[in-house]
């Protein structure tokens, strides 16, 4: 649902690129999601902070650039 996108995100995406684009947004989005619930598993099992907190750094990480190779590859810039 491309709807729940900024529309100055999706502005240049052609219409045949929607699913694909809306897809790898999703899939940055799931990434980023899924890092800090990692972190928080980890804390609940005890290990120390830092190191939980490594897992959401890393799924933030990934998932921004996943999300930032789809904006340009299919809207061709950030805005």
């Amino acid at each position: 649902m491309i709807s729940l996108l900024h529309y100055c995100h999706y502005k240049n995406v052609a219409k045949e690129d929607i699913p694909a684009y809306t897809r790898a947004m999703g899939i940055g989005l799931v990434v980023v999601a899924v890092g800090v619930w990692i972190t928080g598993l980890l804390r609940i099992i005890g290990l120390p902070s830092l190191l939980s907190l490594s897992a959401a750094v890393l799924g933030i990480i990934i998932g921004v650039i996943i999300m930032s190779k789809a904006q340009m590859k299919y809207n061709g810039s950030w805005f």
